[in-house]
């Protein structure tokens, strides 16, 4: 009795081939308005051994800039500052100026560098530059290499970027920073940080088998 139902399973059964019918429910159209305020701040380290490495970032700036463009080929609207590493070391060799450069925006320079004498930063708004002449890769090129290699050894990177706004003196600073805008922050460095308390002892005096870089990696 099971032959005539074993044969039955063993035919072939053809799929039909689905025919397809799409249909188009809604259209929804969202109007996109990107947020294109960028507050740009470069940490640009200005010890002795960083010359290249300042030379190579001002070499690839334009390179940054390009990537910023819209498809139209327009800018955001920016700002760029820029603070150096040096925040001084009393006891260290060529950082006895105090507390070095004390985290305020470094424009040496800016007259010669195609900004206007009394600006604090760059300003690029609408697709036009507002306090400085020229293509802002080469105003800024040029403020960059201005910093100079003249700094302190014992690089306080982030500490240069808290002291740029939260130190009393700096307090002006705080205008660089918008509401509106995406922050942005570039750190050219080539050692670790060495950020310490203004009452520190950590550089007092040489301690054997401990080079000061070595100290900023393990008590930075």
């Amino acid at each position: 009795l099971g032959l005539p139902f074993a044969l039955w399973a063993c035919v072939s059964h053809p799929l039909t081939q689905p025919i397809p019918e799409p249909r188009q429910v809604t259209d929804a159209y969202i109007t996109v308005a990107p947020v294109r305020h960028l507050d740009l701040l470069f940490m640009v380290d200005n010890s002795n051994s960083m010359k290249p490495k300042q030379d190579k970032m001002k070499a690839q700036f334009p390179n940054l800039i390009a990537a910023l463009r819209a498809p139209d080929q327009t800018l955001p609207d920016l700002r760029i500052a820029i603070v150096d590493s040096d925040l001084g070391s009393a006891d260290s060799p060529g950082c006895e100026n105090g507390y070095g450069d004390m985290g305020r925006f470094q424009m040496r320079g800016a007259a010669n560098c195609g900004a206007n004498a009394d600006a604090r930063w760059l300003v690029y708004t609408k697709d036009q530059p507002i306090n400085f002449t020229g293509k802002i890769e080469d105003v800024f090129g040029c403020l960059a290499g201005n910093v100079g290699v003249g700094g302190c050894g014992y690089e306080h990177q982030l500490a240069a970027l808290e002291w740029a706004f939260y130190l009393d003196s700096n307090q002006s600073q705080l205008d660089f920073l918008r509401p509106e805008a995406y922050l942005g922050i570039v750190l050219l460095t080539d050692e670790d940080d060495c950020s310490a308390p203004k009452d520190t002892k950590m550089f007092a005096k040489v301690v054997p088998a401990e080079a000061g870089s070595l100290r900023c990696a393990t008590r930075g």
